[in-house]
């Protein structure tokens, strides 16, 4: 596979870093490492995601929430980052393990629902962090944007993950594979093997249907801390702070025109 030679603009740079864990690199931002989980949350429709997190003990971080300016930029500068990735050739396979209710988002969705990150390193035999395994191969024509982390970051934390990451509404068409003697070895958290295996194409682009952009409150932004608190509790959210967090989040997409 061949490259062009990429220089990124610095806050592209440290959105990447602060995406892959170093809490440092956005200090406008609250120093978590696991930051990534709680802004892809967001993409979702519904709290699906942030009920499977809580319910694997791996609750969201609502506190990134009450900066909503600064969360906008870190998505926009995550965009543009991908953007020179278009420049490379084909590529794949890249290998990513996901649950199955986010994998069947993406499929009834015939796209990428949130950043999705993904890695030339292969599968590993357990994920002890995810319920319900699907495994699932990219395969990505030149043109696709991109950031292959490790090529971006002279001081990339993680280089054994040789981490790609995607953007969110990459259109992809998705096909079920038979599972391979290892893959069915593969285990999750409570010991289970993969539900399926998948692999991703080029699918059709939708036609563009981002609107005017939605305003983001600080009222609703306090509503998803607490919805996200509960959740780490064991409780069902509040109705009003269920409904202003699910307008949080349409907000937030649309102010990255997705």
């Amino acid at each position: 596979m061949s490259h062009t030679e990429i220089k990124l603009p610095d806050r592209c740079l440290t959105a990447l870093r602060y995406y892959v864990g170093e809490a440092s690199a956005r200090p406008e931002l609250p120093q978590d490492p696991k930051a990534y989980n709680t802004l892809n949350a967001l993409f979702f429709d519904g709290i699906s995601t942030e009920r499977a997190r809580a319910s694997e003990g791996r609750p969201l971080n609502g506190e990134l929430l009450l900066f909503p300016e600064a969360l906008i930029s870190l998505g926009r500068d995550l965009l543009q980052a991908l953007e020179p990735g278009k420049t490379d050739a084909a590529d794949g396979p890249l290998y990513r393990v996901e649950r199955e209710a986010d994998a069947q988002a993406m499929r009834s969705l015939s796209r990428t629902v949130s950043f999705t990150s993904t890695s030339r390193a292969g599968f590993l035999d357990a994920y002890t962090d995810k319920r319900g395994l699907v495994l699932m191969e990219f395969f990505l024509p030149a043109g696709t944007p991109r950031a292959d982390m490790a090529r971006l970051m002279s001081r990339y934390i993680k280089p054994q993950e040789a981490e790609v990451l995607l953007p969110p509404g990459l259109p992809l068409r998705f096909r079920e594979r038979p599972l391979t003697a290892a893959e069915k070895g593969i285990r999750d958290r409570d010991g289970d093997p993969p539900v399926c295996a998948l692999t991703a194409k080029p699918g059709i682009p939708a036609a563009d249907a981002a609107g005017t952009p939605l305003p983001v409150t600080a009222g609703d932004a306090a509503a998803g801390v607490r919805v996200c608190g509960a959740l780490a509790e064991g409780l069902e959210p509040a109705p009003e702070d269920l409904r202003k967090y699910l307008r949080f989040k349409r907000a937030f997409r649309s102010r990255l025109n997705l």
